[in-house]
């Protein structure tokens, strides 16, 4: 392909690329510690989500429970209230929420014959497109004519392409 002979520094060699064995074990320590950490984390995420959200909770409501344990009420008491109104507005959320919910289910067929006829719309030009590609594969290929080429490189210059050829050659059928 580039009958060009390559351009070369005057007067100096290439250096080889010095690697620090110990560095290199490092890194490659380093990223199985971190891999198996991932696996670790993805493994025991039953156990740590919830884990997580109630050391976030904490953190997040341990100024009230200061607060409310100053002006003389309990923290165990700040906490058990706490909950309550969790699931009290928990609750509430989802009681909200079976109406729409529930709306939705009940147009679910209707809302479904929509979606099918805004997509009807697109079917036409999709049909008509592989027709047209079908009729093109007709004409190009004519009838039977082998759907497989053999190909055979006659010069493989270069280490790359004898490597690819070589491989493209033992991976083509072979044919009396």
């Amino acid at each position: 392909m580039n009958d060009l002979p390559p351009i070369k520094a005057s007067g100096t060699e290439p250096q080889p690329l010095l690697v620090n064995p110990r560095l290199t074990g490092r890194n490659l320590l380093l990223g199985i510690f971190v891999l198996l950490g991932i696996g670790f984390l993805y493994v025991a995420r039953d156990i740590l989500l919830p884990i997580s959200i109630a050391f976030v909770l904490a953190l997040v409501l341990a100024p009230v429970v200061r607060w409310l344990s100053r002006r003389g009420i309990p923290a165990p008491a700040t906490a058990s209230a706490f909950v309550v109104i969790l699931m009290i507005a928990f609750s509430g959320v989802a009681f909200l929420l079976t109406g729409p919910i529930a709306a939705i289910i009940a147009d679910a067929p209707r809302i479904s014959f929509e979606v099918q006829q805004k997509f009807a719309v697109l079917r036409q030009p999709m049909e008509a497109i592989t027709r047209a590609t079908q009729q093109i594969e007709s004409i190009v290929a004519p009838k039977g004519a082998p759907t497989e080429q053999r190909v055979v490189v006659e010069d493989a210059s270069g280490l790359a392409i004898g490597f690819l050829a070589a491989d493209a050659a033992s991976a083509l059928p072979r044919s009396a």
